[in-house]
């Protein structure tokens, strides 16, 4: 292949061409500094490969994405996650056989060191779980000093499947600590996506089966890559697709909003759509305009009087189907405040809602309580005292229509239930 030649200063250089991998030509500009005293500018490297890989392709214009050589889109639909590991570590799908002996392999190396436990307890529960998995896969390597040499096959080999078994029990661990549950081991008998789904949803006081289609939805979207030939064009798209058509998730919305809400627990902010924040001299309330999720454009008002602030706080939500809106109160408070949650579809009450409290930041001796709101309403006494931050996601489980609620936000002084609602109950 001919070099590309360039020329400055009444300077000539010839630069080496290399063949990528798919009708590209690539060429190697070491030589530019030393020889014309010239550097490049690349802004986020977009015409710029740091080395070469057999392991991936990336076309982001073509939206082309392969691994070893085989189409992402072909991969996630027809091949598991456990397989794509092992073409990423060894360059080539297994056989059956050396399937089963990996997924074996995967799956007896999911269990942590009992003292792990400590680690994770170090932490504040108010950390962030990205923060703790970083220092528990850091922590790893103290417990396996025989396999650290990076030249040696073997240690590599064995690191490698290691860290594929046991960072989702270490994901699902950090999730556990940060809403005040119990730790649940991996299951042996479950595939890797299940048993994810179970360590991460199960409590030991119930039985859990992780639904299939939501496996399967989990699985395929480990190696999913949105806007690929013929696929969706996001992964909310792609989630959607495979939920909604395949998982009936129109029957199901109402648990998989609860699921979610679990799932996410944020500090109040760009979640929602509106907050409040008591404190003992006034409440402020927050309220963001815009449907997207995560846009920081608001409005506030700051009310200081007893009569502004002691009423019920109303909200028009629209909902399109199958959507959720969420909502906060939180407090810094001495005397702790009662909040009366209702839900109006015009002049009908309505249950299309979860609530979840989330205890003060350094008391691990308050939970979490997620409850389901009642048709007549529901009261949620001890706010400032029993629970920092009172969540509320309110949904619409409808396929196809659009519905239009308000949601009332009530805040008393006293922290008795009032009028005729209901007193939480723990869902």
């Amino acid at each position: 292949m001919a070099d590309a030649v360039l020329r400055f200063g009444g300077k000539e250089i010839s630069l080496p061409t290399v063949a990528g991998t798919v009708s590209e030509v690539g060429m190697e500009i070491a030589g530019i500094r030393s020889e014309l005293g010239l550097i490049t500018i690349d802004r986020g490297f977009a015409n710029t490969a740091e080395g070469t890989s057999s392991v991936s392709y990336v076309g982001g214009e073509q939206g082309v994405l392969s691994y070893r050589g085989y189409p992402i889109e072909q991969l996630a639909d027809q091949a598991s996650f456990v397989e794509v590991a092992y073409l990423l570590q060894y360059g080539e799908l297994p056989t059956r056989d050396q399937l089963e002996e990996y997924a074996e392999s995967i799956t007896r190396h999911t269990l942590l060191r009992e003292d792990v436990k400590y680690l994770f307890e170090a932490f504040p529960h108010s950390a962030h779980p990205m923060q703790i998995l970083a220092s528990a896969t850091s922590a790893l390597a103290t417990y396996y000093p025989d396999a650290l040499d990076p030249l040696d096959e073997e240690s590599v080999d064995i690191s490698a499947r290691r860290l594929i078994a046991k960072t989702p029990t270490m994901i699902a661990w950090s999730y556990k600590y940060r809403v005040h549950q119990p730790y649940v081991y991996p299951d042996n008998e479950l595939d890797y996506a299940s048993n994810f789904l179970k360590m991460m949803f199960s409590v030991p006081a119930e039985v859990y089966d992780p639904d299939p289609i939501v496996a399967k939805a989990l699985n395929s979207l480990k190696t999913f890559a949105p806007g690929g030939p013929g696929q969706p064009r996001t992964v909310g798209e792609y989630l959607y697709r495979c939920l909604v058509t395949e998982g009936r998730l129109a029957e199901q919305y109402g648990e998989f909003v609860k699921n979610v809400l679990l799932a996410a627990v944020p500090e109040p902010g760009l979640w929602t759509t509106a907050r409040l924040l008591e404190s003992t001299m006034e409440t402020r309330v927050f309220t963001h305009p815009s449907n997207r999720i995560g846009d920081t454009e608001h409005n506030s008002q700051r009310l200081t009087q007893d009569r502004q602030r002691f009423t019920d706080h109303r909200f028009q939500i629209a909902l399109p189907p199958l959507t959720a809106r969420f909502f906060a109160v939180a407090a810094d408070l001495k005397e702790p405040r009662g909040i009366d949650v209702k839900l109006f579809e015009g002049r009908n009450d309505v249950d299309q809602a979860w609530l979840l409290t989330m205890p003060p930041a350094g008391r691990a001796d308050l939970k979490s309580e997620l409850i389901r709101l009642a048709p007549e309403g529901t009261s949620v006494p001890g706010l400032g005292r029993d629970y920092a931050t009172l969540w509320v996601a309110v949904y619409n489980s409808d396929p196809s229509t659009e519905k239009r609620y308000e949601l009332t936000l009530g805040l008393r002084k006293d922290a008795k239930p009032a009028g005729t609602y209901k007193a939480a109950r723990t869902a």
